[in-house]
């Protein structure tokens, strides 16, 4: 474990760097065979693109590293066994790399938030050791070995379970999650019909995020995932994401969702956070009086994949 926390450290602190793109040949192709028989995306293959950080959400993010035989070493094992560990090495540092990048809040990634708050700070160097090498292929043939890694994000000992409780632990974290401002309807509004929220984010520069939040056009807070009980943000995060309105309908009915309100989002919608007119804020708030939707985790986004 201390060991895990000081390779964090290094590998943040040096130059940030994946570990490549999977090649044609062998190892790659019993890499490539195992990761889609698994549904396990390669998360930082291209960037830290909005399907990766999904893909991190849903727990089917994984990172892998390679490395070459040593020279030194004539012995086939030994070859194999240094090449496995330098590899194992190389995909940590991947997954570190990623974690660092996820967005946090705002425009700030996590990254970002460890270098100024201890508590992140505390945070981030838990979650490395929850990733775990899962499996190896080395070819003799080419001297070269590939490692994967994969981390659980959901359940009760998964990263998103850590994220929740340090922010709600921490003071200061949890002051910039909430908001400076929440919002209050400048008129009462009845009974809604709706049992669910939709957001359609497509049109802008908005990731999936540690705390993907909804504000008026005027900064005030209408939904924070703070609101959510730490065992359901546990699951998937603070909203449920999705690449397209039909894939936000299925995962809110799997939720007890039948009529889920349909939301587009407005201008200034960039980083985590998404700006929603006064109307659709107050129909939102209505539908959480009438159905609880914050606390059962009925808030979808709809995102952009490119």
């Amino acid at each position: 474990m201390r060991y895990l926390r000081w390779l964090l450290l290094f590998l943040l602190l040096a130059a940030p760097a994946w570990a490549g793109q999977l090649r044609q040949g062998p190892p790659y192709g019993e890499i490539s065979r195992w990761l889609q028989s698994r549904q396990l995306v390669l998360a930082g293959y291209n960037g830290v693109t909005n399907a990766d950080l999904i893909a991190f959400f849903r727990g089917k993010a994984a990172w892998y590293g390679e490395a070459a035989g040593n020279p030194a070493f004539t012995s086939a094992g030994q070859r194999r066994v240094t090449t496995e560990r330098a590899a194992e090495v190389m995909g940590y540092r991947s997954a570190a790399e990623f974690l660092s990048e996820i967005p946090f809040a705002g425009n700030a990634r996590l990254g970002d938030i460890a270098k100024e708050n201890e508590a992140a700070r505390g945070c981030l160097n838990r979650l490395l050791p929850m990733v775990r090498p899962v499996t190896f292929a080395y070819s003799p043939e080419t001297d070269i070995g590939v490692a994967v890694l994969h981390g659980d994000a959901g359940g009760d000992d998964g990263m998103l379970a850590e994220v929740y409780q340090t922010v709600a632990g921490s003071p200061k974290l949890k002051r910039m999650v909430e908001g400076d401002l929440p919002y209050r309807p400048s008129a009462a509004t009845g009974a809604s019909s709706y049992d669910g929220v939709i957001v359609d984010v497509s049109a802008f520069n908005v990731h999936p995020a540690l705390f993907n939040r909804l504000f008026t056009s005027a900064g005030e807070t209408v939904y924070t995932p703070l609101f959510l009980p730490p065992e359901r943000y546990a699951e998937t995060g603070g909203v449920l994401l999705a690449t397209s309105q039909g894939q936000a309908r299925k995962l809110l009915a799997s939720r007890g969702s039948r009529n889920p309100l349909m939301v587009k989002a407005l201008e200034g919608s960039r980083g985590a956070d998404v700006r929603i007119g006064d109307a659709n804020a107050a129909q939102i708030l209505a539908t959480e009086r009438t159905s609880g939707i914050f606390r059962a985790g009925r808030v979808a986004l709809v995102f952009r994949v490119k």
